[in-house]
């Protein structure tokens, strides 16, 4: 064997055995190693300042706080600064709230234009929700249609009542973004679509306010009064791992997984009361999320006593790096 042979034979062997370590690496670096944290959420809240109380303080007696913020799926009016007042009450001034635009927000001049401020300059001083954020809506729900992320968490909150126009409304169904009824039209499907395309994390969060498969109450007339935008809406989250859709509006706690048929992965979690009149009591729910897991825990009120009535477990996204 010539010399010059030699050597490129043992350039190749090399970039070969190179290679070989690359992959094995790649195959055996554990997964990106988020710290732990968990967050909570309820729903509903509408004019039940007591009962929100009463909600607030068994987040605290039981979980020792909120986590690292607390997230309401709509219907917050009666006050929705009322509400936040119960919130620094029991959380602190600075606790961290992402509140979402429910129906009987959108109907009311005083709460969109609360939600609006909270996000582009903070009421009461506090620092504005857009700070935190990753991606704003859309022009016309820009301020109630938006993305962050924390650990190893992408959260996503929709405005189901954005008509996909640019003109923003004065309440009472005025405007783009209080148009009235819930749906996901197709520009807020497609900016979701590019929002969830571009996530890494192991698990996906995204909160609207009426179900796409309700129980109970307003069936037929929630996102499933749109069948067609519903199912696209629910194929988009099933396409992207999403772990779980986290809505209000029936005022009933319920657990639903997959499709109309149930078929498919993604959860959806109606959040019941957390403070409106319901004759299903009053919910929380706590979500724990680690590196390479993720749980819920559901908390109900039986006789004004709360305690822990269900569990779930989730694993990590198979799209996450």
């Amino acid at each position: 064997m010539k010399p010059s042979e030699s050597k490129t034979g043992y350039r190749a062997s090399a970039r070969i055995a190179l290679c070989l370590i690359a992959i094995l690496a790649c195959t055996l670096l554990p997964a990106a190693n988020y710290e732990g944290f968990y967050f909570t959420v309820t729903s509903d809240l509408h004019d039940g300042y007591a009962r929100f109380s009463s909600v607030c303080d068994a987040i605290n007696r039981l979980l020792g706080g909120p986590g690292a913020f607390h997230v309401s799926s709509g219907d917050l009016a009666g006050s929705i600064r009322k509400n936040r007042e119960i919130i620094d009450q029991y959380f602190g001034k600075t606790a961290l709230w992402f509140p979402v635009a429910g129906n009987h927000d959108m109907e009311n001049g005083a709460a969109i234009e609360w939600l609006r401020n909270e996000y582009a300059n903070g009421n009461s001083a506090r620092v504005p929700l857009r700070t935190r954020i990753i991606n704003k809506g859309p022009a016309g729900t820009e301020s109630t249609t938006y993305s962050w992320d924390y650990g190893g968490a992408h959260f996503v909150v929709l405005n189901v009542f954005w008509n996909g126009e640019s003109k923003e409304g004065t309440g009472r169904r005025k405007g783009s973004d209080t148009a009235g009824k819930g749906d996901i039209v197709p520009a807020l499907w497609r900016w979701l679509d590019t929002d969830l395309a571009a996530c890494d994390k192991p698990f996906i969060f995204v909160f609207g306010h009426e179900p796409a498969f309700p129980i109970a109450r307003h069936v037929g007339s929630s996102l499933d009064a749109n069948k067609g935008d519903r199912d696209a809406f629910w194929r988009l989250l099933e396409a992207h791992d999403v772990t779980a859709y986290i809505c209000g509006h029936t005022h009933y706690y319920s657990a639903h997984r997959g499709n109309a048929d149930h078929a498919g992965n993604v959860w959806q979690f109606c959040a019941g009361s957390g403070g409106t009149k319901s004759l299903d009591g009053l919910t929380f729910l706590q979500f724990v999320v680690g590196g390479n897991a993720a749980s819920l825990n559901v908390y109900r009120d039986s006789s004004g006593k709360f305690s822990k009535t269900a569990v779930f477990n989730f694993a990590p996204r198979k799209k996450a790096n």
